[in-house]
């Protein structure tokens, strides 16, 4: 069986009426409305389909739990709250993203069948800390001890197949190598719906070029063997593939004018790379904007960051603040609405779109 989409419908709800892609209160860049896995993500709900055929379940559910695999429903009235878990596409669907949906779909059981984290800690003779990183995504969990909490969830067995086998690919290696501190922010980006980020030194990674990226590697450790330099660029050229994907994110940057006018890596690795940002801005789903000097004191004076806003495996906001060796991750209601405000302040205070590709033009 392959892993599945779950949803879990509350009495009352109708089956068409998903939430609305975009957040109240959403100071960043507007999202573009479009239909992903079966969801519909805009103002205007649409019914959910199943391999492209609308569904013709009732408009009203009792309590069910629907397991969806290659087109059919499986009904089941073992959970009691809504849930709602979705894979991404195989091509996107790394260990560090399985791990994510895995912990969010665990936790779901856990509130749906009413258990605490010290029950779930119980069964797996654990503590509470360690229930909490797995249903965060930030501590692996084996076959093993996810078969001890489907027990303990009174999880059915069909449905727990499908469990297990994200359970499995969660495990599994990942092909995308980086840093320990790293890997839940290239985790969430690969799934990001919109990627905002302010650069106050250098060019984004999925922007750099491969010498542009080598650079930089070479700066921050000159004593990087030429085999090492290669993998970091080959790394860099796989994150970059998801701005080539059939649906992109969304993606808004502001580069500080510093990041135009540092030569990283001489002269000509510094011309290709401003070519390439050029290039960038043509596209439909990237906007680049540029803080001039003239701008003076800004809202992220001293500091870089990234703002994601994600759909899997749940909607929400995460702010990532990396530095030489280990990174921040914010992703509390206020801290994110801190940082999508002052994304939101530096636009304002920037070139336009159009202002931006002039400079660049003179610039390169």
């Amino acid at each position: 069986m392959n892993t599945a989409n779950l949803l879990v419908l509350r009495r009352g709800h109708r089956f068409h009426g998903l939430p609305a892609r975009r957040n109240p209160g959403h100071s960043g860049p507007p999202h573009r409305s479009r239909r992903r896995s079966g969801r519909t993500f805009g103002a205007q709900p649409e019914p959910v389909y199943l391999n492209d055929k609308e569904s013709s379940f009732p408009e009203e559910l009792p309590i069910r739990m629907i397991l969806i695999a290659n087109g059919s429903a499986h009904w089941n009235n073992w959970t009691r709250s809504p849930v709602s878990i979705e894979r991404p596409p195989m091509s996107i669907t790394g260990p560090p993203v399985a791990r994510l949906q895995l912990g969010r779909l665990l936790r779901d059981m856990r509130e749906s069948c009413g258990k605490t984290q010290e029950q779930a800690a119980n069964a797996l003779e654990c503590t509470k800390p360690k229930i909490s990183k797995i249903e965060t995504g930030k501590a692996t969990i084996g076959p093993g001890d996810v078969r001890l909490l489907i027990d303990c969830y009174g999880v059915p067995g069909e449905h727990a197949e499908t469990v297990l086998q994200l359970a499995r690919q969660a495990r599994k290696r990942n092909h995308i190598r980086v840093p320990d501190w790293a890997q839940r922010f290239v985790a969430m980006e690969s799934i990001a719906a919109t990627l905002c980020a302010y650069e106050s030194e250098l060019v984004p990674a999925l922007f750099r070029t491969p010498e542009y990226a080598k650079a930089v590697a070479l700066a921050v450790d000159p004593r990087r063997d030429p085999d090492e330099l290669e993998r970091l660029v080959t790394v860099n050229t796989d994150r970059q593939a998801l701005l080539a994907r059939e649906e992109p994110p969304v993606v808004a940057v502001v580069l500080n004018e510093t990041v135009l006018r540092r030569p990283v890596g001489g002269c000509a690795v510094m011309h290709k790379q401003l070519a390439h940002l050029r290039d960038l801005t043509e596209r439909p789903n990237i906007t680049v904007q540029v803080l001039p000097f003239g701008a003076g004191a800004h809202a992220a004076m001293g500091t870089s960051f990234q703002l994601l806003h994600y759909e899997q495996p749940a909607p929400g906001r995460l702010v990532y603040l990396e530095h030489l060796s280990n990174a921040d991750y914010l992703d509390g209601p206020a801290q994110t609405e801190w940082y999508d405000t002052a994304f939101a302040r530096l636009r304002a205070a920037s070139l336009s779109p159009g202002d931006t590709a002039t400079l660049l033009d003179e610039i390169r």
